[in-house]
């Protein structure tokens, strides 16, 4: 005979009900974001700026246009970035979001590379060649070579490079550089140095002759040579006042030194 088996009904299926528990989660997460982005609390409040040193801060917050802009505006970041980097002392840009109504900056600029004189007065020049009409000019910018009678706009660019090739302690070392009074020479700068010295080279050599020039004038200090030019245009020479020749050697004061020859 064949046995009876139990009757057992059957379990009800749960995936109705925890579709529609998923669908009441989903729906109070978006409620509570337009509930969010409809009030007060999304309205930007707080932007910091950071590594801003020639930029005021003030300057960067109204380029970007994010005080009190909806926090949905940083989903345009790219814009954003791109907006501040249209100012000419920003070289990066990043922003960082705080939630739940903050913004951070954090900006690098271009490094002061120089000072341009002009008849209005000096005017500061960038590493990325931007020369900062705008900004007004101040003592503490000093420490950099004042660049002057520099008409030929043309080869700014040129001597940007080159300075940028120097270290730091070489070119805190410049007071000014000036082009050659010879139109001819249009490749010869004059640099007059910190310490008195009077150096002449090429713009092309600039870069790679002036590391040269610590070691020379101590040199040359040590032989109380003071009244001359320093050439440095693949040969250093030292040249004292009122000479129109350059020769090797050891030499007398009066006559020409080679200093690296003389170091020899």
């Amino acid at each position: 005979m064949n046995e009876l088996l139990p009757y057992r009904p059957k379990r009800p299926r749960m995936t109705s009900n925890r579709g529609m528990i998923l669908f009441i989660i989903l729906f109070f997460i978006l409620l509570l974001c337009i509930l969010y982005f409809q009030s007060p609390i999304s309205r930007i409040q707080a932007v910091e700026v950071v590594g801003n040193q020639l930029l005021k801060a003030e300057e960067v917050v109204e380029a970007s246009g994010l005080y009190q802009a909806s926090t949905i505006t940083l989903l345009h970041k790219r814009q954003i970035e791109k907006q501040i980097k249209s100012l000419p002392e920003v070289a990066h840009v990043e922003l960082t979001y705080k939630f739940p109504n903050a913004v951070r900056i954090q900006i690098k600029e271009w490094q002061r590379i120089g000072n341009w004189e002009t008849p209005e007065g000096p005017l500061v020049v960038l590493e990325n060649g931007a020369v900062l009409q705008h900004r007004t000019w101040q003592e503490s910018f000093k420490d950099k070579p004042f660049i002057r009678d520099w008409k030929n706009a043309q080869l700014l660019p040129k001597l940007i490079t080159e300075l940028k090739k120097l270290p730091p302690s070489i070119l805190a070392q410049i007071h000014s550089i000036q082009p050659h009074p010879d139109k001819s020479e249009t490749e010869q700068v004059i640099l007059n140095m910190k310490d008195g010295f009077e150096v002449h080279t090429t713009l092309s050599e600039l870069g790679k002759q002036l590391p040269l020039y610590p070691q020379i004038a101590r040199y040359l200090r040590q032989q109380q040579l003071k009244d001359g030019v320093l050439h440095l245009d693949g040969a250093a020479w030292y040249q004292l006042s009122g000479k129109d020749e350059i020769a090797d050697g050891n030499a007398e004061r009066g006559k020409e030194h080679n200093p690296r020859k003389d170091q020899q």
